[in-house]
C-alpha cells in the first residue's frame, strides 16, 4: 500500500494510507501542539506522545490532574489512572513539573482508588521529560494492574538548597532536580549542619553509600564550620562539579539525642557522649544516683539492679558519680573525666525506674507500684480481660 505523510499545523506529522486522505484531512485540521509518533491502522488516529492536543469538552489529550492526590491522565476523550508499578519520584517530579510545579513525590498509600481506565503502567522517566507521556512506558491502556495500585502524587514548590533523607542517603534540590552529596571531606560537622536543616539537634556521618545511575552527585567538597543554617551555605565545590562514584554518597543518621542523655537497655544504664552510648561503672553507684536517672527518663523513683549487668564492649564513659538528688540530669552529678575508669565489663550498672501504676510479675503473681511500694491486686471481678491488659502493659500480646 502507498503511504502519504501529512504535515500537521504545528509540524507534527500524520502516516496513514493514501486511501483514507479524507479522513486524515479532517483529523489534520483539528491538529494541535505535539508531534504523534506511531503510524494507526485503517483510519482511526493513535496519539501517543506529546499534550495538549485535540481540543474537548473535557480535557485535552496528556493533559493530567489531581484528584485527592491521585493522578490521572486524559487520553482518548476519557480520564484514566496511573499504576504505581515502577513509578518513583522521578516521574512524580515530571508530573509535577507539568503541572507548573518544581517538584514532587509519589504517593503509594493514602491515595483513593479511582475508577475506569487505567492508562499507563511501569513509567520509566529520566527527568527532563516535559509531560508524563512523553515518559517510557508499556503503552495506552496496556497494564496488569488494578485500582488499588493507582499512584498518587504530592507536589510542592522547592527552594534551591532544600535537603532530605532517603533511607539515610542526603538528597538535596538545585535547579530543579534532587541530587546527592559527595563524601569527599564529609565529616560530622558537615552532618550536623545538614541534620539541624531538617529539624534535628544532632546527628553524624555514617558513611558511603551507593545510588542508582539516575541520582546525579550535586554537591562535593562540603566543609562547614558547624554554624551554617544550611548545608548549601557551607563552602562547597560549585554545583554539579564534582569527581565522584556512584558508591561516595554520604550517608548520615539524624537524631534529638543531647550530650548526657541516658536509656535503658535491658535494665543497663547507658549515657551519650560525643554521639556514643557507654555504661557507668556500678563502683560507688546507689539509690540516689539510680533516682536521678530514672527522673531524667521521666519516672518518679528508681533504684539499682541487685545483680551486676554485663556490658559487651561498648564504652564505659563514667565513674565514681555522686548525686544529692536534686539533680535533673545525671550529667549534673560529680563524677570523673569522661572515659577515666577502672571497671571490668562485667561491673556496670542496671537500674530499676518505676511509677504508679507499674506493674511486674512476680512469682506468677501480679503486682502494682503506688507510692512507692509495690503490692497485690485482689482476684474479685479479675478475668481474662484484665489479665489481657495487664499483660499488654508488659509488653506481650
Amino acid at each position: 500500500m502507498n503511504i502519504r505523510k501529512y504535515k500537521g499545523m504545528n509540524g507534527g506529522t500524520f502516516k496513514g494510507m493514501k486511501k483514507h486522505t479524507k479522513e486524515l484531512t479532517e483529523a489534520r485540521k483539528g491538529a494541535h501542539v505535539g508531534t504523534y509518533k506511531e503510524t494507526y491502522s485503517w483510519n482511526k488516529l493513535v496519539l501517543t506522545q506529546g499534550q495538549k492536543r485535540e481540543p474537548t469538552k473535557e480535557g485535552k489529550i496528556c493533559d493530567i490532574r489531581l484528584i485527592s492526590r491521585r493522578l490521572e491522565i486524559f487520553y482518548n476523550r476519557t480520564w484514566g489512572t496511573v499504576c504505581d508499578d515502577g513509578f518513583g519520584d522521578i516521574d512524580a517530579n515530571v508530573a509535577c513539573k507539568q503541572l507548573g510545579i518544581n517538584d514532587g513525590i509519589a504517593l503509594y498509600s493514602g491515595v483513593d482508588s479511582g475508577t475506569g481506565k487505567i492508562w499507563l503502567d511501569n513509567m520509566r522517566c529520566g527527568g527532563n521529560e516535559p509531560t508524563l507521556a512523553d515518559c517510557p512506558n508499556r503503552g495506552w491502556g496496556v497494564e496488569d494492574c488494578s485500582h488499588e495500585e493507582d499512584v498518587g502524587i504530592k507536589c510542592l514548590n522547592r527552594n534551591d538548597g532544600e535537603i532530605r533523607l532517603d533511607s539515610g542517603t542526603i538528597k538535596i534540590f538545585y535547579n530543579g532536580t534532587w541530587g546527592t552529596v559527595c563524601d569527599d571531606s564529609f565529616d560530622d560537622i558537615d552532618a550536623q549542619v545538614a541534620c539541624r536543616q531538617l529539624g534535628y539537634n544532632n546527628g553524624f556521618f555514617v558513611g558511603s553509600t551507593v545510588t542508582s545511575e539516575k541520582s546525579k552527585i550535586l554537591l562535593d567538597n562540603v566543609d562547614c564550620n558547624g554554624d551554617e543554617n544550611t548545608l548549601a551555605h557551607c563552602p562547597h565545590a560549585e554545583w554539579g562539579v564534582e569527581d565522584c562514584s556512584r558508591g561516595e554518597n554520604v550517608k548520615i543518621e539524624c537524631n534529638n539525642k543531647t550530650e548526657g542523655d541516658v536509656r535503658r537497655s535491658l535494665g543497663k544504664l547507658e549515657i551519650l557522649h560525643n554521639n556514643e552510648w557507654g555504661t557507668v561503672c556500678s563502683g560507688n553507684f546507689y539509690n540516689i544516683e539510680a533516682e536521678v536517672a530514672c527522673k531524667q527518663l521521666g519516672y518518679r523513683n528508681g533504684s539499682v539492679l541487685e545483680n551486676t549487668v554485663a556490658t559487651g564492649t561498648s564504652r564505659i564513659w563514667l565513674n565514681g558519680l555522686r548525686c544529692n538528688g536534686g539533680e535533673t540530669k545525671l550529667i549534673d552529678c560529680l563524677h570523673t573525666y569522661w572515659g577515666i575508669h577502672t571497671c571490668s565489663h562485667g561491673n556496670v550498672v542496671g537500674i530499676r525506674c518505676e511509677q504508679n501504676g507499674d506493674v511486674r510479675i512476680n512469682s506468677s503473681r501480679l503486682e502494682v507500684y503506688y507510692n512507692e511500694t509495690w503490692g497485690t491486686v485482689c482476684d474479685d471481678f479479675f478475668d481474662d480481660r484484665d489479665a489481657t491488659v495487664a499483660c499488654r502493659q508488659l509488653g506481650y500480646k
